[in-house]
């Protein structure tokens, strides 16, 4: 019976790692667009230096 819970739990956590990346990536496409808008020139010099 333990390993199902202990099953059950992990699968709850992996879902919800799954939904908080979900909202980093939307917070982090939010954040990238505004980058993008304000410092593109900047942005774009740094990937050809890299």
């Amino acid at each position: 019976m333990k390993g199902g819970d202990g099953r059950a739990e992990q699968g709850d956590q992996e879902q919800q790692l799954f939904q908080r990346m979900e909202r980093f990536k939307k917070k982090n496409r939010l954040v990238v667009a505004i980058v993008l808008t304000t410092k593109a020139p900047g942005l774009s010099v740094g990937r050809k230096n890299a």
